[in-house]
């Protein structure tokens, strides 16, 4: 995404900033990656342009963070609150008066990491999401009906309720179901993980052991999540399996099944900030606009 000038003088430094970031990563999604420089060499310069430009920008919050004595007893943590509570366990003469320089590197680095890892495949699932909502009208209806009675009547003033009283996100189950259905029928990520010692795999009815010591497992989300030993009618759009109570034959036999940030400790870390913004993506959108395949309008545009 570029900005264009007629944006950016309306626009603050770090949004712009933020947004050549994206730009920037993208940019290694090209024909470059099949050579051996990888990325081009101006694009190279411009991420080392926009480190120096976001670190520029982002600087004054974290001292004063490092000033703050007491921000790690606020009951609410930030990532840098976070950071900040571990700074001395590489090196014992870090401290929050003298952050090292490594220190802050690392900070930014993950800073954004948390803002923009996976920001290619929460679109996506917005736009899976929009997809099927439009096939299942039924569903779209419930959707609207959960934000009219939580957010109030009115679609224009729902940023403002949510501003007000952010604690509502969570107070739409059924939103949240569309989310979770569409991402187990559209899981977007995967993950290796290292086999332990003596581990091995059988497949059913089968006697033979296939050791797997010293090789990387790879969980198979879309198998899992459509895997009929797990999921009643597990090809259907059914946002209801995830609000019917324990027992219901829609319940989920076996809630690790549904994986798409991967399970247990090593899970996604950003697992919830991409469910927040889907959250907020559908309050903001579901009431507002009606979507829409136009494959026929775009073809006989060409």
């Amino acid at each position: 995404m570029r900005l264009n000038e007629q944006q950016r003088p309306d626009d603050g430094p770090l949004k712009i900033a933020l947004l050549d970031q994206i730009r920037i990563m993208n940019s290694g999604a090209n024909a470059a990656r099949a050579l051996p420089i990888g990325r081009m060499p101006w694009d190279n310069a411009a991420a080392r342009r926009n480190n120096k430009t976001i670190r520029e920008l982002v600087m004054p919050q974290i001292q004063k963070k490092l000033l703050e004595a007491d921000s790690n007893d606020s009951q609410v943590k930030t990532i840098v609150d976070l950071a900040i509570k571990y700074i001395d366990k590489d090196d014992p003469n870090a401290s929050r008066e003298k952050p090292t320089e490594d220190f802050v590197d690392r900070l930014l680095a993950n800073l954004k990491a948390f803002l923009f890892a996976g920001h290619d495949t929460t679109a996506a699932t917005m736009c899976f999401m929009a997809k099927l909502l439009q096939d299942h009208p039924e569903c779209m209806a419930k959707v609207r009906a959960e934000h009219d009675a939580v957010l109030g009547p009115d679609p224009s003033k729902a940023a403002e309720v949510l501003t007000q009283s952010p604690h509502l996100l969570y107070s739409l189950p059924y939103t949240l179901g569309v989310i979770k259905e569409t991402l187990r029928l559209h899981p977007l990520a995967a993950t290796l993980r290292e086999a332990p010692p003596g581990f091995a795999l059988t497949a059913p009815g089968w006697s033979v052991r296939f050791p797997m010591e010293g090789w990387g497992a790879w969980l198979s989300a879309p198998g899992v999540a459509r895997n009929p030993n797990y999921w009643a009618r597990p090809d259907e759009f059914l946002p209801e399996r995830w609000t019917v109570l324990e027992g219901d034959p829609l319940h989920p036999v076996n809630n690790s099944a549904w994986a798409p940030f991967s399970i247990g400790p090593r899970n996604c870390i950003g697992m919830e900030l991409a469910m927040i913004e889907l959250r907020i993506v559908s309050v903001l959108t579901a009431r507002r606009f009606d979507i829409e395949e136009a494959w026929d309008k775009w073809d006989a545009q060409k």
